[in-house]
């Protein structure tokens, strides 16, 4: 449904960027054009074509917010095909370090062993299989 989508996901300035670009304001709305890619800098950047102001350029991801409601609702739904696969999960382990930090969260998927070690999406994950009355072990690395 999405493949020629992602070239223009509506978006939002979360940030004033006018010491690039005059009209760069917080709050600004554009569309992406194309896929993000690292720069010669190696940050993570996206096209965005801002219409109010003509002018089409790279913005760090950091600086967006996507607020496209039918893209939205594509990649809620995707999460929700994905947290449904996790009844299956099996060897789940919470690894903390030794004051309590997390370091990652291990799991397997059918044949598929899972690591994450992003915070955010493994506390995600990690109530949706407290939902699913999963047993997870914690281990201290």
């Amino acid at each position: 449904m999405f493949q020629d989508y992602f070239i223009r996901i509506k978006v939002k300035l979360n940030s004033n960027l006018e010491h690039y670009k005059e009209g760069l304001v917080c709050g600004l709305e554009g569309y992406t054009i194309g896929n993000a890619y690292k720069d010669e800098t190696y940050t993570a950047v996206i096209d965005v074509y801002f219409e109010k102001i003509d002018c089409l350029i790279a913005i760090v991801l950091d600086k967006l917010v996507i607020i496209d409601k039918e893209y939205l609702s594509f990649l809620e739904k995707k999460e929700m095909e994905c947290f449904e696969k996790l009844k299956d999960a099996t060897n789940i382990i919470k690894y903390v370090g030794p004051r309590g930090g997390f370091k990652k969260l291990s799991f397997t998927l059918g044949k598929e062993n899972v690591n994450l070690t992003g915070r955010d999406i493994a506390l995600k994950v990690e109530q949706q299989l407290i939902q699913f009355h999963k047993t997870i072990e914690n281990e201290i690395i």
